[in-house]
């Protein structure tokens, strides 16, 4: 069965709505890199006095926390980056009606759906084994949330899609 839909949710047309989902998914990338950039920054200036009392004599667990904190955040900034780069694309695709721009983020989000689904079920199930029942439910609800909507985002943009590349195709 294949899903395709003549309108977005907001009743604007297609295109409408899929250079919307890539403007909106660059603009909210980027304010989340921003934060990325903030915690790298803040977790090189955290001093000593930053700390629990019973760590503060020990240089090696704070180096490690800041130095752990600097790489999380450093690899998170790299894939807001590209979520950023990939919300570009499509606004720009879709603006421009370049089919093979939309087409490379219909793949991205789908490898991605699937990458965020993978690790948010690993968080979900080690939540419940280790006795985190209000964190396994917070989890659950929020991977059938995240998934019903990017998977609506995917099937509005390739629904634009096949309207843009069907509608070049010469009719016989």
């Amino acid at each position: 069965m294949k899903c395709k839909v003549e309108t977005c949710c907001c009743g604007c047309s297609l295109k409408t709505g899929s250079y919307l989902i890539g403007l909106i998914q660059a603009v909210l990338s980027g304010i989340l890199l921003v934060f990325c950039i903030l915690t790298i920054v803040g977790a090189a200036a955290l001093t000593d006095d930053d700390f629990p009392d019973n760590i503060r004599d020990d240089e090696a667990i704070i180096d490690t926390i800041k130095k752990m904190f600097i790489v999380v955040a450093s690899i998170s900034a790299v894939l807001v980056a590209i979520h950023m780069f990939f919300g570009v694309l499509l606004a720009y695709g879709t603006k421009k009606e370049k089919a093979d721009l939309i087409k490379a983020w219909i793949m991205y989000s789908i490898v991605y759906l699937v990458l965020y689904d993978v690790l948010q079920l690993i968080h979900c199930v080690s939540s419940f084994v280790y006795g985190q029942t209000t964190e396994g439910v917070q989890s659950l609800l929020t991977i059938i949330a995240a998934t019903a909507l990017q998977s609506y985002f995917i099937v509005v943009v390739k629904s634009y899609y096949e309207t843009l590349t069907h509608g070049k195709q010469p009719v016989p």
